[in-house]
């Protein structure tokens, strides 16, 4: 009984600790607001009771082995250390998820794991920036005193206790918690407890706080262990005899050749563009260009120039990340987990440098990083363009800034550059992101910024002046060019009123005197994905009958919902594929629209190798 008492301790002690720091995040987070109900309550206990169920599984196993023993204080030190640690690591994880939750707007999901392959010293330096790092590390170490010395305590008055039973009594005690435990692992459901179940509010930001943030990093490993070994096409629920039934269902085709040829129906310009431009905004958002938002006054550069292009203000990123989009777009294939080593050996011919290529179009891909950042310039270079600059070339000041040199860096070193004729030119740029340390005010920042949150959500601003500044003074020097502009992934700062649909889009804009010949200026397209930009662009310079390879179609051809691994547009709604709120068909077109993308970027072209 008295080991049992100490495991109950263990036990409402975790809990606790979960349930403050998710009040934690409730409390300072929740601009809204937003009144949480009694489901929310019980929902968030439920699974809270689930993560601590499965945290006192070691004491509990303890228990029952001096309960089979006869032994009655059986592994007192050990159970006194592990109750220690299990707290210390719990209250850990609750803290690094409030210092997540503040940059990330969610709790622990797969950017958790940008350490692991983004700029190291570039994520550390942004750490040290902007949190606490040493109050939280010599905090761990008195909580953790704190914490064995608090348990020894306890232990010690439980044993001290007059707390006494047979064994028979401790057989039915210990049966009976073991009648407790077991649901709890399960959240108290036969089948489970899943992410699906947290919908039982209206606001997003109250389901959202809803797993324990133990559950949610434990969410996040398993997927991304489960991506990493992942060995052909089970992440898909899917098989390689799954494949042309797949190819049939979403292209109406029998192989991927004729799913993916393209025939270009012929260039609408008098003149091709003898420069492209296609600028790639880190984090550049399109929500700050909805009406609902001008008040912000965040992106006025880019709103102006809707009224001359082709553009989509809603359009899917490739992915939730840098490289996740940047491995799309300069691949052609859509991104479904395979980083850049997994794809790199595979194949090129949906690239976009290597179709330009065959169309007379040379090409360089400018990073305002480093070009060996995940590799990103050989990715580059592989895929047809024939070269890479980054932001080591670029001077300013890329020795001080985290990620490499400032927009305005980048643009006037872009400005200086003598661009040759047919030239294919693609560049990412690196501001917009954290440790925001620009100071906007010497800027000229039209707002005044009061918080973090504005000053984080006026990078934007800045980067959005750059990129104005680029079209302008590009064209002016080039009147012939063709611009494009583009997010690599929506903004991590939006305001408090944004729906999940307005916080998941980029722009798409194709801009320069190319699109006002075509009579396409000013035109807007419904939905549309990043990969939508190649066959545009191949649409607009190829002649009749030329033969390309892409994934999707021409802006303004969209028949069919616009897809990335996280959710899936069209024309009415965006829903996250693992929302209850996704229609089911919706869902099952993504899964095999991406199982096609995963099996043609890594299985087919090896097939086709060990054919040759």
């Amino acid at each position: 009984m008295k080991n049992l008492a100490k495991d109950a301790v263990l036990f409402a002690t975790v809990l606790a600790v979960y349930f403050a720091g998710r009040l934690a995040l409730l409390a300072g987070f929740n601009a809204n607001g937003a009144t949480p109900s009694p489901d929310w309550f019980g929902m968030s206990l439920r699974f809270d009771t689930m993560t601590a169920a499965y945290i006192i599984l070691p004491t509990f196993a303890l228990t029952l082995l001096g309960l089979a023993a006869g032994k009655r204080n059986f592994a007192a030190k050990t159970k006194e250390r592990y109750a220690a640690l299990a707290t210390v690591v719990s209250a850990l994880i609750a803290v690094i998820n409030v210092c997540f939750f503040r940059e990330y707007k969610s709790q622990f999901n797969y950017w958790v794991f940008g350490i692991l392959f983004d700029d190291r010293h570039a994520i550390l330096a942004s750490i040290w920036k902007a949190y606490p790092v040493l109050t939280i590390f010599f905090g761990t170490i008195g909580v953790s005193l704190g914490a064995l010395f608090g348990f020894g305590k306890i232990f010690a008055l439980i044993d001290k206790s007059k707390i006494e039973a047979g064994w028979k009594t401790n057989i039915a005690a210990a049966a009976f918690a073991l009648c407790i435990i077991v649901p709890a692992m399960r959240g108290w459901r036969a089948d489970g407890l899943r992410m699906r179940d947290v919908a039982v509010e209206r606001s997003d930001f109250l389901n959202a706080l809803i797993p324990s943030s133990a559950y949610c990093l434990q969410n996040e490993i398993s997927r991304f262990a489960k991506s990493a070994l992942a060995v052909g096409l089970s992440e898909f629920d899917a098989t390689e005899a799954d494949i042309p039934a797949f190819l049939r269902e979403i292209f109406g085709a029998e192989n991927f050749d004729a799913a993916l040829c393209r025939r270009a129906k012929g260039s609408p310009l008098k003149s091709l563009p003898k420069r492209i431009f296609l600028f790639v905004g880190e984090s550049h958002s399109a929500w700050p260009t909805y009406g609902k938002f001008s008040e912000y006054g965040i992106m006025p550069e880019t709103r102006a120039l809707y009224g001359k292009s082709l553009f989509c203000r809603r359009a899917l990123s490739s992915g939730g990340g840098t490289m996740a989009s940047m491995s799309s777009l300069i691949s052609g294939i859509p991104y479904t987990g395979l980083d850049v080593r997994g794809i790199r050996p595979s194949r090129n011919d949906c690239a976009p440098a290597a179709i330009l290529k065959r169309l007379g179009y040379t090409s360089t891909f400018f990073y305002a990083g480093q070009t060996s950042w995940m590799q990103i310039g050989d990715f580059a270079k592989f895929n047809g363009f024939d070269n890479a600059v980054g932001g080591d070339s670029m001077g300013g000041h890329y020795s001080e800034a985290e990620w490499g040199v400032r927009d305005a860096e980048l643009v006037d070193f872009l400005l200086k550059t003598d661009f040759p004729p047919y030239s294919f030119n693609m560049v990412l740029s690196v501001s917009n992101h954290p440790p925001y340390d620009i100071d906007l005010k010497a800027e000229g920042c039209p707002r005044e910024l009061k918080t973090d949150d504005d000053v984080r959500m006026y990078h934007m601003w800045y980067a959005d002046r750059e990129i104005g500044r680029f079209v302008r003074a590009i064209t002016e020097k080039y009147p012939d060019s063709l611009v494009i502009i583009t997010g690599d992934h929506p903004s991590r700062n939006f305001p408090p009123n944004a729906s999940y649909a307005e916080k998941s889009t980029v722009p798409v804009i194709f801009a320069g005197k190319a699109v006002a010949d075509a009579g396409l200026a000013n035109r807007e397209c419904g939905s549309a994905q990043h990969l939508d930009i190649i066959p545009t662009l191949v649409e607009l310079l190829a002649p009749e009958g030329f033969e390309y390879r892409a994934w999707t179609f021409a802006l303004g051809g969209r028949k069919t919902p616009a897809i990335n691994p996280q959710c899936a547009e069209t024309d009415a709604n965006i829903f996250a594929l693992d929302s209850p709120e996704c229609p089911r068909k919706l869902a099952d077109y993504a899964r095999k629209y991406l199982a096609l993308a995963y099996y043609f970027a890594e299985s087919e072209p090896r097939k086709k190798s060990e054919k040759r």
